[in-house]
């Protein structure tokens, strides 16, 4: 493992590190993908973000994605190791005594503190019984649950009008169509019947050809 000996000084937005020539920090090794990673500095806070590499980018030991660098951070690139020094402004020191002296406020100090101030701001008015909450609370889930299923109904299509069934006719006398094929007597009558109409049709029609020749 070695150490860069060159220093570096992030004055741009966007620092990159790789091994291709047009990176800000340029690393002749194969271990270094072309675009390895890069520095983006806002204001006073740096941040180093891994650009999809082939070995990956490493922080004190650990490997990264995405890393907010600090002070003493030692970053590694293949076989190569890049100190990242912080230089804190001028009045860091004193604001961070300030907030030491600060005191921290719990989130369950925080509601009380705050319902206290609603409670003075009010006049010290009394709040509205639990009871008659919970009645309007319920009053507007009825209310909603009532929409809803109103609404439901109005995008449910109307069933199609259903056909009537046909009346059946009435029963003729005798027996006619399957019952008659089922008689055999029945059968052999209707047979008669239509040999003496055809028959009768034969003769009307001759004699009313004699009629014309007489």
């Amino acid at each position: 493992m070695a150490w860069c000996s060159r220093r570096s000084t992030l004055t741009k937005e966007r620092t990159t590190i790789g091994r291709k020539p047009h990176n800000d920090i340029q690393i002749d090794n194969l271990a270094v993908s072309g675009e390895h990673a890069v520095i983006v500095t806002i204001l006073n806070d740096s941040f180093l973000e891994d650009l999809g590499s082939t070995n990956g980018t490493v922080v004190n030991g650990k490997p990264v994605k995405k890393h907010f660098l600090q002070n003493n951070d030692v970053i590694e690139l293949g076989k190569y190791k890049l100190k990242f020094i912080g230089e804190a402004p001028a009045g860091a020191a004193r604001r961070q005594a300030d907030f030491e002296k600060t005191m921290v406020l719990r989130p369950s100090a925080m509601k009380a503190a705050a319902e206290q101030a609603a409670g003075g701001a009010a006049g010290g008015a009394p709040r509205r019984p639990r009871r008659r909450r919970l009645q309007r609370a319920a009053q507007r889930r009825s209310r909603r649950h009532a929409d809803r299923r109103r609404r439901r109904r109005q995008r449910r299509p109307r069933p199609l009008p259903q056909r009537l069934p046909r009346q059946a006719a009435p029963p003729r006398a005798g027996r006619t169509g399957a019952a008659a094929r089922r008689d055999p007597a029945a059968l052999r009558r209707q047979c008669r019947q239509g040999a003496r109409a055809h028959q009768a049709a034969h003769h009307a029609r001759q004699a009313r050809r004699a009629g014309r020749g007489a």
